[in-house]
């Protein structure tokens, strides 16, 4: 085969690189006892928009939401319709997603309530998330929602609200139906229309004769929506800073990583001459993505930033090992053609005794208090991770000995040595969270039902993300270009790390609960792969819905169609998770994995950082704060 060839195929698949990566339950269980009082039914009026032909509209409709005590032990959202199938898998996902936040932010479990939306006719989308949370809240907690306040907004995990479009035309149906307030998302004050018109949005409600206000979080919203604030913890501004402890474990951590990195440098360098030329051009990439994560990382460690040090050194390493392997399978081919191929590619599989070295660390970590459990949970969230790739990355090798033809062969195992370079590398992050978080004090454990209660509505919640990404995204895309959903999923896998994370944690963590054999440890290991799904599933909405992420060819994020809101909901996060660990603390606790999330993003969330770095910051908030919430509640402080 010429090596033109080579190169080619090289390209298409190759540069499918990971960059950034520091981003039924089978327990015993019974009905809980509840205090029966009276149902509680609020209405509320969500907006939507339109389009038949050249006409677009907005109109809205009224929901109903019920909340009533339940006896049933577990968790029970539903969904009526006027209509078979009326509701669409982004409203349901949105209904779940307002759920599982109300709960979070309540402490009260969702197994305690039986939650029901009730709308008319056919109904879509997620932009009434953040009513939807709202009007959760109000019924839990007892309030009214005022009858003539309305709002559009997405909902995300921290309780921020998330971008939308359609203001415009929705205006017009809040005045249609009596409505004399409408908040919207912060940060929108303008937006463009179909026909490329930019109009103003404030000017628009004030036409119809509407206030309109822009609310940051479900806090905001709550209180315009009831007329009553949310209780929440006063931030004082004081630096939240990571033990000494700590400090020394992610300063180890980092070492480790700069070792493994220069040790695959030096790889690369070895093999620089023996590569075929048609594929120096791309492994020269990856040899300048190493060195500049490198000297990013070098230049956080001097400054002191120790997990945004921590986090490009492996972003560093991650693109040197992958070329370092890269290397050797180039030159095994040239050498040796297809069978030495197979050969050096064989070498570097995960075998089943490593990954079995980090779940026999997982299992016997030693759970004494919630901040135990947080960490080994969010550990086990990695595995899972790990876990489901080494499963996808199987399902590759299982094609590899049927293939003799060198032009599939080649793009089959270059694709399998990225994923086999993501497991190896998330399988040592796990070791890495749990130096990290263990052996801290914090509240003592809760009782297991607890934990599973937790852990099933997590799991729930973000199935109902993964639904909504396979209808709302991935469909559409396969029907524009006349491709398979199968196939499409296939692209989105290789292309974006945030879904491959969701959706391979979600689909490892049944495997992975079956094997582990401790109640507290199956509790962990399940709470840990659903809250991770969870967390970067409702991140792969934001990211293709709410803020409109532009990439290129290789599948690096190169822009948003929505800046300044990405800059809001970064902020609005960030303020999010202090209140989180701000309210620990007031009950004399650390949450150190919330706090090491917390020190994670808000370093890279600044403007001068690209878009890669900025959206997974928001990832790191998001995790952090569920993690943080999930503290509070299971350690009894919420």
């Amino acid at each position: 085969m010429k090596s033109a060839a080579v190169g080619r195929r090289f390209r298409l698949a190759a540069m499918v690189l990971v960059l950034c990566l520091l981003p039924g339950l089978g327990l015993s269980q019974a009905p809980a006892p509840q205090k029966r009082s009276s149902v509680r039914i609020r209405v509320a009026w969500p907006l939507y928009y339109y389009t038949i032909g050249k006409k677009s509209g907005g109109m809205s409709k009224r929901m109903i939401v019920r909340v009533e005590p339940s006896d049933a032990g577990d968790v029970r959202v539903g969904f009526f319709e006027s209509e078979f199938m009326a509701s669409g898998s982004q409203w349901r996902a949105a209904g779940w997603m307002a759920a599982v936040v109300s709960a979070l932010i309540t402490g009260q479990p969702m197994s305690k309530w039986r939650i029901s939306y009730d709308v008319a006719g056919r109904i879509d989308g997620p932009s009434a998330g953040g009513l939807m949370t709202a009007t959760v809240l109000a019924a839990v907690l007892g309030r009214h929602v005022l009858p003539k306040v309305t709002m559009t907004g997405t909902i995300n995990p921290d309780g921020t609200i998330g971008p939308v479009g359609g203001i415009y035309h929705k205006l017009h149906g809040a005045k249609k139906v009596g409505m004399n307030k409408v908040l919207i998302p912060a940060g929108i004050r303008q937006e463009k229309l179909k026909n490329g018109q930019v109009v103003d949005l404030y000017q628009r409600a004030k036409q119809l004769g509407l206030v309109l206000v822009e609310v940051a979080d479900v806090y905001e919203a709550y209180a315009h929506l009831t007329g009553q604030p949310l209780a929440l913890v006063k931030d004082d501004g004081r630096p939240l800073v990571l033990p000494a402890r700590a400090k020394k474990a992610v300063t180890a951590a980092y070492n480790r990583w700069s070792r493994v990195l220069e040790d695959r440098l030096k790889r690369m360098s070895r093999t620089a001459r023996d590569v075929p030329a048609a594929v120096k051009g791309n492994m020269a990439k990856l040899w300048r993505a190493a060195h500049l994560y490198k000297s990013k990382a070098d230049q956080a460690f001097r400054a002191g930033r120790l997990m945004t040090a921590t986090n490009h050194v492996v972003a560093a390493a991650v693109a040197a090992d992958l070329g370092a392997h890269l290397s050797y399978l180039f030159i095994a081919l040239k050498k040796q053609g297809a069978p030495g191929l197979k050969r050096v590619f064989a070498r570097y599989v995960p075998t089943a005794a490593f990954m079995n070295s980090f779940l026999k660390r997982l299992t016997s970590a030693r759970v004494k208090n919630v901040n135990d459990l947080i960490t080994v949970s969010e550990a086990f969230g990695y595995y899972s991770v790990a876990l489901g790739v080494q499963l996808f990355l199987k399902a590759k090798i299982g094609a590899l000995d049927r293939i003799t033809d060198l032009r599939k062969l080649l793009p089959l195992i270059v694709q399998a040595t990225n994923l086999a370079v993501l497991a190896r590398t998330i399988f040592f992050i796990t070791d890495d969270v749990l130096n990290l978080g263990l052996g801290y004090p914090g509240p003592p454990l809760p009782p297991m039902i607890k934990m599973g209660l937790w852990a099933r509505a997590m799991r729930r919640a973000s199935e109902a993300n993964l639904l909504y990404i396979d209808n709302a995204i991935i469909d559409p895309i396969a029907r524009e270009f006349k491709k398979t959903p199968d196939f499409v999923k296939g692209r989105l896998l290789g292309n974006d790390n945030h879904f491959q994370l969701a959706w391979l944690s979600f689909k490892a963590w049944p495997l992975l609960a079956r094997h582990v054999s401790s109640n507290v440890h199956q509790a962990a290991a399940i709470l840990g792969g659903t809250t991770t799904s969870w967390s970067f599933s409702a991140l792969v909405i934001a990211k293709y819905y709410s803020l409109i992420v532009k990439k290129d060819k290789t599948g690096a994020a190169v822009g948003v169609g929505r800046p300044k809101l990405l800059a809001h909901m970064l902020r609005s996060a960030h303020r999010q998770l202090r209140r989180v660990i701000l309210r620990a603390q007031a009950k004399g606790w650390t949450p150190i994995v919330p706090l090491l999330h917390l020190r994670a993003a808000e370093v890279m969330s600044g403007p001068r950082h690209g878009i890669t770095d900025r959206i997974n910051a928001l990832s790191d908030y998001w995790l952090g704060s569920t993690f943080g919430r999930l503290f509070l509640i299971l350690g009894g402080m919420s």
